[in-house]
């Protein structure tokens, strides 16, 4: 029956159909941003509530990405943590944000201005998630969300790899995590790092070398 559709007509029942397969909570080709650590003065003065406010600049995460290449990281994103940022709507319905994604399986990490949440996804969806109510963005975590801007290759002038001493690194893991893991994953690439103090905390794994 559409056949019989004049092709204006046909092309205008085509991109409704295509608008209402995109799913809100997913992105669509995204910008780079150039990372920008912001000082706390700058990040206050932001006015646009959907951006995301992180160590490493600010962004929309549905409209955007930093460009983690541009400070020599990888641009993979984690399978295992994503970020979940909820609409403007569901936080005016008084709903509390953590409860509801400990209600889909997730485990909590952190809280991220604005509206968003780290979370460990326990073999969800990311496709689930997105297409649920109330779900502005989700994705996976890139890495330089997970490395502090001080030690982003681009910035560290070799810390990790002088043999003078150096400076005191501290490594914290995430909730559920392994300081021992964490150990092997210093000495990978740094092979001179000595470690100091080590704890297997449940809650928060860390450990310590002197670069």
């Amino acid at each position: 029956m559409s056949s019989t559709l004049p092709l204006r007509l046909r092309r205008n029942a085509l991109s409704l159909a295509l608008l209402a397969c995109i799913q809100p909570g997913l992105s669509l080709a995204q910008q780079d941003v150039r990372p920008q650590p912001l000082t706390p003065e700058a990040l206050d003065a932001l006015q646009d509530p959907n951006l995301l406010l992180t160590r490493a600049g600010a962004f929309d995460p549905r409209l955007q990405q930093l460009d983690s290449r541009a400070v020599g990281l990888s641009a993979q994103r984690s399978s295992r943590y994503a970020i979940v940022q909820f609409d403007e709507d569901f936080v005016a319905s008084g709903q509390d944000m953590a409860a509801w994604l400990r209600k889909q399986g997730l485990d909590v990490i952190e809280h991220l201005p604005q509206r968003a949440w780290q979370v460990r996804l326990n073999g969800a969806s990311l496709n689930g998630l997105a297409r649920m109510a109330g779900i502005r963005f989700v994705g996976g975590t890139p890495s330089i969300l997970r490395i502090d801007p001080s030690l982003w290759p681009s910035d560290r002038d070799g810390t990790l790899d002088r043999t003078d001493g150096g400076d005191a690194i501290r490594v914290f893991g995430y909730d559920g995590g392994s300081a021992d893991a964490l150990a092997l994953l210093i000495r990978k690439y740094a092979p001179n790092a000595r470690v100091t103090v080590k704890t297997n905390d449940p809650v928060l794994p860390f450990m310590s070398h002197p670069g």
